[in-house]
């Protein structure tokens, strides 16, 4: 963002945040998820990746929270954690790099961990073996994006690898790099829902398909790349920069994608199997009278 943007509409990106707040303090997530994909939206315009990062590290937060309503006591604690979060960026959101925010981030999700673990999870905090775990689960990742065969329609594999991703974190630690990692793939998938929107429904698709390998050799540069250093988040904000902008574009063009609508057909089943049916239950309880009888 341009030192003049910063100076004439950054009070616009503040004003997102603050409307996040309140809507944080009326427990209305579907408010607070409306406002950080409008944070996202003015920060990509804005070309802010500082921005677009709070803005996507919002979402998933409050995505995250409707998991967990049931969990009131505990979830108000989270609230109250995430609100100093954001509080706290925006009295120092001039000297806020994305080291700053990372770490203020990794604070509030180690505390969600706590709130979120079920009392019979009885798992030490073992940073090594996450980031093992995650180097393993990645060089899957990797593996099944260059040799992927799957339709488009079925084309969900990074939501299997968030899912699992997700997991790993939550029961055994993480570093920052992770959860920028996890940042990203959230991101990564809801883009690729718009590819398989697109590549499923029309016919002329080459531009669409040459766009989302784009896209998924992007991520499979940065799978590669993962490394527990500065770069590699410096290269992850930049990369979840180019996602966020892409997807709020494609959420102009197609605006929200139609729910799938599942469709149960009426079967009618053939007389001559019904009466195949109908002799085999007889034989059966004929078979077990005989045998209670004996």
């Amino acid at each position: 963002m341009s030192n003049e943007l910063i100076n004439i509409y950054n009070n616009i990106l503040i004003e997102d945040l603050k409307s996040y707040l309140k809507g944080l303090e009326k427990n209305d997530y579907g408010f607070c998820n409306i406002i950080s994909n409008r944070l996202i939206t003015d920060a990509v315009i804005l070309e802010s990746k500082k921005y677009t990062l709070i803005g996507t590290i919002l979402k998933d937060v409050t995505f995250d929270y409707r998991f967990f309503e049931n969990k009131k006591i505990a979830l108000d604690d989270a609230k109250e954690n995430l609100h100093n979060m954001v509080e706290d960026f925006l009295e120092n959101k001039n000297e806020s790099d994305i080291n700053y925010i990372l770490s203020k981030y990794s604070e509030y999700y180690n505390e969600f961990r706590k709130i979120i673990t079920s009392e019979m999870e009885v798992y030490e905090e073992n940073k090594s073996f996450s980031i093992y775990i995650t180097k393993y689960i990645l060089n899957t990742f990797k593996d099944e994006i260059k040799n992927q065969e799957m339709p488009h329609n079925l084309d969900v594999l990074v939501y299997g690898i968030l899912s699992e991703f997700n997991r790993i974190i939550r029961t055994f630690g993480f570093v920052s790099q992770q959860l920028i990692l996890k940042t990203l793939l959230s991101f990564f998938g809801r883009l690729s829902e718009y590819f398989r929107y697109i590549l499923i429904s029309e016919s002329k698709i080459e531009k669409w398909k040459k766009l989302y390998f784009e896209y998924k050799e992007k991520l499979t540069n940065n799978i590669e790349s993962f490394e527990i250093n500065d770069e590699y988040i410096k290269s992850t904000v930049n990369l979840i920069f180019e996602v966020c902008r892409e997807w709020r574009f494609m959420f102009i063009r197609l605006l929200e994608l139609p729910k799938p609508q599942f469709i149960e057909k009426s079967f009618s089943m053939p007389e001559i199997v019904k009466e195949d049916l109908r002799e085999m239950v007889s034989d059966l309880i004929s078979s077990k009278l005989e045998g209670e009888n004996k």
